[in-house]
């Protein structure tokens, strides 16, 4: 039987991890809001306003954060609509809470790590999206959530 070392402990500790992430659910009708991401390897792709927990940030916090700094838009933090797992690579998985959101004002322009923002039919969302898990929260949706 062999052990790990203490290196190949902390190694394993620091390179496989699970982030905890927020995103939020804005409708105008049967329109969703979507935001074209900027960086990183899904550049170009369509999601679901979303972020990431800061260390002591509550997830509601979270969300109405990641909202206003990509989409200009302050909104109430309503029911949470899922939790769902994305794998983005062996190395890391994020755990998203997808919450509800209703807008309470600001403009809606693309701000910090978004390209763009859009308005889509909730029946014909984009065919570049980036996640896998924003295709579900949307045929939840399009099901009558």
């Amino acid at each position: 039987m062999s052990h790990a070392t203490p290196d190949e402990i902390r190694k394993n500790m620091t390179s496989h991890f699970v982030k905890a992430g927020v995103a939020g659910v804005i409708l105008r009708g049967n329109r969703i809001v979507l935001v074209r991401r900027k960086y990183g390897a899904n550049r170009g792709k369509w999601c679901i306003p979303c972020g990431n927990v800061e260390v002591g940030e509550d997830v509601r916090t979270a969300v109405k954060r990641e909202i206003g700094e990509e989409t200009g838009l302050d909104v109430a933090v309503g029911d949470v609509l899922d939790v769902l797992s994305t794998h983005h690579s062996p190395e890391m998985s994020v755990v998203g809470v997808y919450f509800l959101v209703i807008e309470k004002g600001g403009d809606l322009v693309a701000g910090d790590d978004a390209a763009e923002v859009g308005l889509f039919p909730l029946e014909n969302p984009p065919a570049d999206m980036a996640f896998e898990t924003d295709r579900k929260i949307i045929d939840k949706l399009n099901a009558g959530y």
